[in-house]
C-alpha cells in the first residue's frame, strides 16, 4: 500500500491511498471500524525516519482491547502476519508511507534497506503519474491545489499544517508556488482563479 502523509486529523485510509493491493472490502471494514485515525505506525512514521516492522502479534499494539481484536481479526483473514512500513518523500518534500504486508517470517536488515530504496522510488514514481493523471490543464501539483482547497474553505495555513501532516513552512511554500503559478498577487486571487477555471471546488 502507498498512501500519501495523512494529518493528525485523517480518518480514512482510503483518503490518501496512491496505489494498494488491498482488497475493497477490507479498505472499508479498516475505515468502517475507524482504524486509521489511531494507527501507531502513521503516528510514529509522522515523526520519524526509520523503517518500521509489526506482526500480527504486535500490529494491536497501543490500540484498545476492541480494536486490536478487529485489526487482528481483518488482517488474518486477508493474510497480513506481516507488515513492513516505510517513511518516504519526493524531492518536493511531500511525504507518504509505504507499506508491505504479506505471510512470511519478519524481515532481516538487508531486506529492510533494499525495500526502503524500493519504496522510495515507488512513491516518486506514484506521485509524478497522480499528479499528471490529476492535471485537467492544471499547472498545479497535487499538493498546491490541496492547499488551496482549504483556503477557499477558511483553514488557516497552521490548520492546513495539521490536516495534512506537514509544517506551516511546507504550506506557504506551496501557496506561494500556486500564487506565482497562476500569475495572481495573493491566496485569494489563486483561489478565486483556480474556482474559476475548475482547478479546485
Amino acid at each position: 500500500m502507498v498512501i500519501r502523509m495523512p494529518g493528525e486529523l485523517a480518518a480514512h485510509v482510503a483518503d490518501f491511498v496512491l496505489a494498494t493491493n488491498w482488497p475493497d472490502e477490507v479498505v472499508k471494514r479498516y475505515d468502517a471500524a475507524s482504524l486509521f485515525a489511531s494507527n501507531p505506525v502513521i503516528s510514529k512514521l509522522r515523526v520519524s525516519p526509520l523503517p518500521l516492522q509489526a506482526t500480527l502479534e504486535t500490529i494491536g499494539m497501543n490500540r484498545s482491547a476492541s480494536d486490536q481484536n478487529i485489526i487482528r481479526r481483518l488482517f488474518r483473514e486477508t493474510g497480513f502476519l506481516v507488515g513492513a512500513h516505510f517513511r518516504v518523500a519526493d524531492t518536493k518534500n511531500q511525504y507518504g508511507i509505504v507499506s508491505f504486508f504479506g505471510d512470511r517470517k519478519p524481515l532481516d536488515f538487508s531486506e529492510i534497506a533494499e525495500l526502503n530504496l524500493m519504496a522510495m522510488h515507488l512513491f516518486d514514481q506514484l506521485l509524478r503519474f497522480d499528479d499528471q493523471e490529476m492535471g485537467t490543464g492544471s499547472p498545479l501539483s497535487n499538493q498546491e491545489s490541496t492547499c488551496l482547497c482549504w483556503t477557499a474553505r477558511g483553514k488557516t495555513t497552521a490548520d492546513i499544517a495539521r490536516l495534512l501532516g506537514i509544517s506551516e513552512h511546507a504550506v506557504n511554500r506551496y501557496l506561494a508556488c500556486a500564487v506565482q503559478k497562476l500569475h495572481t498577487h495573493n491566496r485569494t486571487q489563486a483561489v478565486a482563479r483556480a474556482v474559476r477555471q475548475g482547478w479546485i471546488s
